[in-house]
């Protein structure tokens, strides 16, 4: 893990997030989402891997690599709803959008996707900081 952005995590008011450990955050991010309620029963590890590797352009190994430091930076993270005030602060709304839509694609693509939307749209734009429309699952926009 960056020294930075263990520094950025443990004191976000005293730091401030490189844009080199972007990815590295939003996947923390990932990963706290799978860890509590908001998507505790749709994202296992793996999918985790696969969406850090379409939005990344990683191969599945690579995202396996950073799904396993980010989740080390989860431990010393604040809250998920903390951390994603964070991001949403110091991330770019359409990174944060980028992100979900590939978080909406590896879903559907597993079938793990619930409901008639496919993706709690609802929580997930809330804790990132999008529009929901931006997650209309495909094909029915």
């Amino acid at each position: 893990m960056s020294s930075r952005l263990h520094h950025w995590l443990s004191a976000p008011n005293a730091a401030w997030l490189d844009p080199a450990d972007t990815p590295l955050a939003m996947a923390t991010l990932l990963v706290r989402m799978a860890r509590d309620n908001t998507l505790a029963d749709l994202l296992r590890p793996s999918q985790i891997d696969h969406i850090l590797a379409q939005r990344y352009d990683l191969t599945l190994a690579e995202a396996g690599d950073m799904r396993r430091a980010s989740e080390g930076c989860a431990t010393v993270a604040p809250r998920t709803e903390a951390l994603a005030r964070l991001m949403r602060l110091n991330v770019p709304q359409s990174e944060r959008a980028l992100l979900a839509v590939c978080l909406q694609n590896v879903l559907h693509a597993s079938g793990t996707a619930r409901g008639a939307s496919g993706l709690p749209t609802g929580a997930v734009a809330r804790i990132l900081g999008i529009d929901a429309q931006s997650l209309v699952p495909p094909g029915n926009s």
